[in-house]
Parts: structure tokens; C-alpha cells; sequence
């Protein structure tokens, strides 16, 4: 019976309380005020900020389509960038990417620049990596016109500090960097400045070392270390070591890496790379490490590659045939 009564006075207690709350609080007059800052601001639903992500991506879509409406397009160019409803499917934009030339009028550059810039992803009738593919082929035909557009290379270093790009169309902007790199500048950007922005953002995404825009950019140093004596060889190289010794590092950023410390003749990897062809964590690190001991190693190696051109695993054998292979090129006098 207590407990009964107890019960029934803390629904009563809970009742005038609603009750109290509910009289006590009129809906005011509309008034404005000017909001202040608050330190218990609860962040909205992740729906909720999807939700706004894509309104301004749909707005952004919209006031580029209007900016390309008004320009003198031609009916490939208005294919790509989906002003032509009948053919904005993956395969119509591939059809018109193939009717370019490198010749295009200053009007059609403008409206694929502008395409590449805006988000438009055709509403709905590219998937994202059907949009990113597009958009490569796109940046690729501009890059090879016999006058390339005013301010494309700075556009691409733009386009990959642009966190509201996806990763792989950042990924993209990286490796066309390298093309970039020669390019003349556009008219409002120095040469020199334009290409301390690329080394930079170079090796800025070398610092990323669990995305995959790491071994991009350090692929990318590599290459242009080899014809442009201001991007420092000797550091690529020590960034490649460093990146294939540290165990923290992505898997696809070390692979890349232990790929540029052969291709660089960095021996100091032969003792990383001979541990990791026997135990690495998954097949491809180990492939690579094999890779880097048949491309490094010395006749000392021969016995680890044969031991391993055994193994059960076909790839691991496929591959470490393949190295010694290359150890047995490099040293063809003696029998390895």
C-alpha cells in the first residue's frame, strides 16, 4: 500500500510540474534579437548536415548551369557538362569527350573549366566515380589544347585544397599537378609562385600518411625531381624511406613508397624490405617489399627470393620468381 501511495504522489508531483511549465511558458511576440554566442550548442544530426551538404551542392550545380547557359557551347561541350538531358549519361558524356579536339574555341573551355569547378554531377545520372572520370578525361583534353586556358593550372591547385571535392577527384588534381608544373602561368599568377603552390601542396599531402593522396604525392615528387633540379631529389628520398619504415603508415602509402625507394636505389630499404617480404601484414606489402629486394638486393638475396618463389601463397611466388629474375639481370656473371 506504501509503495502504491508513494507511486501515486510522484505522478502528481510530475503532472503540476508539466502543468506548471506548460502555462508559465506564453509563446512570445516575434521579436529580433541579435544571437549570442553559446558554449552548449548541440551539433545537428549528421542527416541534417548531409541534407545541407547537398542543398549546396544542388545550388552551386544551378548557378553554374545558368553561367554556362549563356555561353556559345558546342554540342559535345554541351553534352559533358549536362545541358543535353538526352545524353548526360556516363556513356553520351564519354561519346563527347571523344568528339573534342585540341582546338577549342575559348567559349567551350570556359563551360568545361566551369564545369570542373562547379559540382555538377548530372542530378543524379552520374554515379561519383562515373562524375570523377569525366572530370579526368575533361582536365586532360584542356591540358593538351594548343592554347591552354587562361588560370587552368591554378584552378587545379585549387580544386585540390577543396575539401568539399571527394578524395578521389583531390587525388586526380594531384597527379595533373605534375603536367601543371610546366604549364605557363595564367595571367594573374606568377610562374614562380604557381609552382612553389604545387611543391607545396606536394608535400603537404606527403604528410597524409594514412590517405592515399601520400604515395600520389610522393610519385608525383619523384617524377619531377628527375627533370627540375628546385625539387630537392635527396629529400624525396629520405621522405620515401622514412614513409616505408613507419609502421603507422597507411598500406597503400607504404607500398608506393617502398616502389619509389627502388626505383631511387634507396639500399637503405633492403633490410625493411627483406623483414616485410617474409612477414608483412598482407599479400601486396609483402609483394612490394619482395619487388624492392629484387630491384636492391645483391647476390646475398638470391637464397631469401628462392625460398620464397616456393611459398604456397601463388602471388608471393609469382612475385619473388619475378625479383629474382632481376637480381639474376643484374648480376650476370655470377650464378645466383
Amino acid at each position: 500500500m506504501k509503495s502504491k501511495m508513494a507511486l501515486v504522489l510522484v505522478l502528481l508531483a510530475l503532472l503540476g510540474t508539466a502543468l506548471f511549465l506548460y502555462f508559465s511558458h506564453e509563446t512570445p511576440s516575434p521579436v529580433v534579437t541579435t544571437p549570442t554566442p553559446s558554449t552548449n550548442l548541440v551539433a545537428p544530426p549528421p542527416h541534417a548536415i548531409a541534407q545541407t551538404r547537398t542543398n549546396g551542392l544542388s545550388a552551386k550545380r544551378d548557378a553554374t548551369q545558368k553561367k554556362i547557359s549563356k555561353l556559345k557551347i558546342s554540342t559535345p561541350v554541351a553534352s559533358i557538362v549536362g545541358l543535353d538531358p538526352q545524353n548526360a549519361t556516363y556513356n553520351g558524356r564519354v561519346k563527347a569527350l571523344h568528339q573534342l579536339t585540341r582546338r577549342l574555341s575559348e567559349d567551350d573551355c570556359k563551360a568545361l573549366q566551369m564545369f570542373l569547378a562547379g559540382g555538377m554531377s548530372g542530378k543524379n545520372t552520374l554515379k561519383p566515380l562515373e562524375f570523377d572520370g569525366v572530370k579526368n578525361d575533361v582536365l586532360g583534353i584542356l591540358l593538351k589544347q594548343e592554347k591552354i586556358p587562361d588560370g587552368l593550372s591554378q584552378q587545379v591547385v585549387d580544386m585540390y585544397h577543396d575539401t568539399g571535392n571527394d578524395a578521389t577527384w583531390r587525388d586526380y588534381c594531384l597527379q595533373y599537378m605534375v603536367p601543371c608544373y610546366d604549364v605557363p602561368a595564367s595571367t594573374d599568377t606568377n610562374a614562380a609562385t604557381l609552382r612553389q603552390d604545387i611543391e607545396k601542396s606536394f608535400w603537404d599531402a606527403v604528410t597524409e600518411k594514412n590517405k592515399t593522396t601520400a604515395g600520389t604525392s610522393l610519385i608525383c615528387l619523384e617524377t619531377l625531381s628527375k627533370t627540375h633540379p628546385d625539387i630537392d631529389r635527396a629529400k624525396v628520398a629520405a621522405t620515401a624511406y622514412s614513409l616505408a619504415t613507419d609502421e603507422t603508415c597507411g598500406e597503400a602509402t607504404r607500398i608506393t613508397a617502398l616502389g619509389t625507394c627502388a626505383v631511387m636505389g634507396k639500399t637503405e630499404i633492403l633490410a625493411t624490405a627483406k623483414a616485410l617480404a617474409q612477414t608483412g601484414d598482407t599479400i601486396p606489402l609483402r609483394m612490394a617489399a619482395i619487388a624492392a629486394v629484387g630491384d636492391l638486393g645483391t647476390t646475398s638475396d638470391a637464397e631469401l627470393l628462392r625460398a620464397l618463389s616456393a611459398d604456397s601463397e601463388k602471388r608471393i611466388s609469382f612475385c619473388s620468381r619475378a625479383a629474382l629474375d632481376r637480381l639474376n639481370k643484374r648480376f650476370p656473371v655470377q650464378a645466383l
